[in-house]
């Protein structure tokens, strides 16, 4: 890894290097995700780890965070930067899937009572059963 340029350099020529067209969201979310990690850990496994084990958000907001990350990595081992992707070594944050409810058959068979067209009925007969 070439330690001659900063960090923050780095980030800027990143968010350069993105499709033309990025949303000032876009270019907001890449910042507050690679900006605290470039200013105070290493481009390496346990930097990477470090950083997200130093955050006390929940593991959603730690999967989002990684994948900023993952993106700025990426493009670094791409140009060059890092001869290896530290990313191997890393194991990003798996947020658990939430279950939705469903409705219950009395629920609809509501539906289906208020509908008003035989198409209508058939539609939400076909998506809820």
């Amino acid at each position: 890894m070439r330690e001659s340029v900063d960090a923050n350099t780095l980030l800027e020529h990143f968010i350069a290097s993105r499709r033309q067209g990025l949303s000032p969201n876009t270019i907001a979310y890449y910042k507050a995700c690679i900006q605290p990690f470039v200013n105070g850990f290493e481009l390496t496994a346990d930097g990477i780890n470090s950083y997200l084990n130093s955050m006390t958000c929940n593991i959603g907001g730690k999967a989002s965070y990684y994948k900023g990350i993952r993106a700025f990595i990426n493009w670094l081992v791409r140009i060059g930067y890092l001869k290896d992707n530290p990313l191997r070594y890393v194991d990003p944050p798996k947020p658990e899937k939430k279950v939705l409810p469903s409705l219950t058959t009395d629920q609809v068979d509501y539906l289906i009572e208020c509908a008003d067209e035989l198409r209508h009925k058939a539609i939400i007969a076909f998506f809820t059963l």
